[in-house]
């Protein structure tokens, strides 16, 4: 059996137990520094780079939204700012999100720059033809650039998509890794606790007042002169040495006694050692046996050695406590610390929340703004196509009232033909009534020179000429019905070119506004299918931040667990503490000499 002295065994204990909880105070360290950097690495990571690729998405269809407005509206210099801070926004995501993205993701969000320069120039030559005028050429080389958004808006939506079953993973094995530091934390402190003081309570026990009990009540019976008691066990420390002794004195007194006189001067030793052994056992250590040349001579020395062994466990114990009380406050001021830092994290977790709420807020007011937004471009489609259709029935209409114009022109154009052939019938029927006249009058003068034989003839040869007379007037009113219904035909002639011309110009017009309205339609469907890919967008980011939302209340909740704990922890350095000062308490009730509190 290993030989130790008291003094040495409450200074090997008083090792285990400062270094059990130094262990456990460790531990604790270790676990809330574990946690901590696993929040950091979970915030400063995961969080950011989904964060990132939500910004790269919504910068994208933003841009997208901005080159079709440009489209539309060419003059409008806010949109084309606008496009180009999202551009930005976009290489600035991808930027960060490189930066704490894995190595494969790295990878492919480098090869989205090349993707996102190639979606940007395309962009850039359709506003550069609108701003031109040449829309339909910008129509054109939107529909090159459809596809390629597409392509990259997947790719992104691919990597939100990853990046959010990975962070829900990682907040799933934060939260049991947290769980499991704690209670491993938890019961290794509670352990350490209670070996700690079982250990010091065994020791004290075991080594000063179960012994000192043992010996008193043997002291005692040699007090009253029976000699048959003794020290029933034996030890390898400094109290085994006296048990010893005392059994041996026993033994010399057996055999040594003899008189009344040796009997009373026995007895008298034995109360001045009863009475030494009961102020030791009261606390004085400073009381010293008289070693006499008798048998009482060696349980004397044996005694001064005990109490010297004594004092000096007492003083160790004293400096061991008060070590370990200092080492307590120290770690209690550690622990401090450490709680006021959990305290502010809690804080900046709680502050970090709340930023998200209120994005939450944004992305539930986007959604419903982009609600809004698709409803009045729905209406606006619909008006768009109402328009369309009456555009393309008043291009119906003025077909028609050209084909109208176009035959009463060439009706009019046919009735002036025949009027000018009525002209020359009439020009004809004036010559043949001149003609008339001029046979009547000859034939007038014929029968005038025939006599009373020609009378019958100058009557008939006068009817002729009143006849040619009347046929001419009513020629030359012909004639002028003819030239004034030519003149009025003629006017009507040239008013319907004139409205031939028109009604051809208002058809090209109703021609292009139709090609106008089915541009529009374009866009403006375009503008719907952006407003929807937004709305989703919103959608998908206020899901995000929900859950973003949900972690930081698990991560709060976990922190105020690694706060609770390390308070745990702080109660349990504060009652070692108060452990340490009752020991000290304990061990001031032994008076020592001034020598060994100087040397100690």
């Amino acid at each position: 059996m290993l030989k130790l002295s008291i003094t040495k065994r409450f200074f090997a204990g008083g090792l285990v137990m400062i270094t059990a909880f130094v262990v456990a105070i460790g531990i604790a360290l270790i676990a809330t520094i574990n946690v901590n950097n696993a929040f950091q690495t979970f915030v400063q990571k995961d969080l950011a780079l989904l964060n990132n690729l939500q910004r790269m998405y919504t910068s994208g269809i933003q841009g997208g939204a901005a080159t079709r407005h440009i489209i539309l509206v060419p003059e409008a210099q806010t949109t084309v700012e606008t496009y180009k801070e999202t551009v930005n926004e976009f290489t600035q995501a991808n930027e960060a999100a490189i930066k704490v993205a894995p190595p494969a993701m790295a990878k492919e969000l480098q090869a989205l720059l090349s993707d996102l320069n190639e979606l940007d120039k395309v962009r850039l030559a359709a506003q550069g033809f609108s701003v031109k005028g040449q829309k339909n050429d910008a129509i054109e080389t939107l529909e090159d650039e459809t596809p390629l958004w597409v392509n990259l808006r997947d790719k992104i939506a691919d990597m939100i998509n990853s990046q959010s079953a990975k962070t829900a993973a990682t907040q799933q094995q934060l939260k049991a890794f947290t769980h499991k530091r704690i209670q491993t934390t938890v019961i290794i402190a509670v352990v350490a606790l209670v070996l700690s003081g079982g250990l010091l309570f065994f020791l004290i026990v075991q080594h000063i007042k179960n012994p000192l009990q043992d010996l008193t009540m043997v002291a005692k019976a040699i007090g009253r002169g029976d000699l048959s008691k003794k020290v029933a066990w034996t030890r390898s420390d400094e109290m085994g040495e006296l048990g010893e002794t005392i059994n041996n004195t026993i033994e010399r007194l057996k055999k040594l006694v003899q008189s009344d006189e040796e009997r009373a001067k026995a007895q008298e030793n034995i109360i001045n050692f009863l009475n030494l052994l009961s102020s030791a056992s009261e606390g004085d250590l400073t009381v010293k046996a008289e070693v006499t040349s008798d048998v009482f001579g060696s349980v004397g020395d044996a005694f001064n050695l005990m109490l010297e062994g004594l004092t000096e466990l007492v003083e160790k114990v004293r400096v061991t406590s008060e070590k370990v009380s200092s080492e307590s406050k120290n770690i209690l001021s550690v622990l401090q610390k450490i709680e006021g830092g959990s305290e502010a994290q809690s804080l900046e977790v709680k502050r970090a929340r709340e930023a998200v709420e209120t994005a939450t807020d944004s992305a539930t007011d986007i959604t419903r703004k982009a609600s809004q937004a698709q409803n009045i471009s729905d209406a606006v489609v619909r008006a768009v196509e109402k328009g369309n259709h009456l555009v393309l029935e008043s291009t119906e209409g003025m077909q028609f009232i050209r084909a109208t114009v176009q035959s009463i022109n060439k009706r009019m154009k046919y009735l002036s033909e025949r009027l000018l052939e009525i002209g020359t019938v009439s020009q004809l029927i004036t010559d043949v009534s001149s003609k008339t006249d001029l046979l009547a009058i000859n034939a007038a003068i014929e029968a005038a020179k025939a006599g009373e034989h020609g009378k019958g003839f100058v009557v008939i040869a006068e009817e002729i000429r009143n006849l040619a007379e009347k046929a001419s007037k009513s020629t030359k009113q012909i004639g002028e019905i003819i030239s004034a219904i030519q003149v009025e035909s003629t006017g009507v002639t040239k008013y319907l070119e004139e409205e031939t011309n028109y009604v051809e110009i208002e058809t090209k017009l109703s021609a292009d506004t139709t090609t106008a309205f089915r541009e529009i339609d374009s866009s403006i469907k375009d503008t719907v299918l952006v407003i929807s890919e937004i709305h989703a967008s919103a959608d998908t980011q206020r899901e995000l931040t929900a859950r973003v939302v949900s972690s930081m209340e698990e991560v709060q909740r976990i922190t105020r667990e690694m706060l609770n704990l390390v308070k745990d922890v702080s109660t349990i350095s504060g009652s070692l503490s108060d452990t340490s000062n009752s020991l000290i308490s304990s061990v001031e009730r032994f008076k020592l000499s001034e020598t060994e509190k100087l040397t100690a």
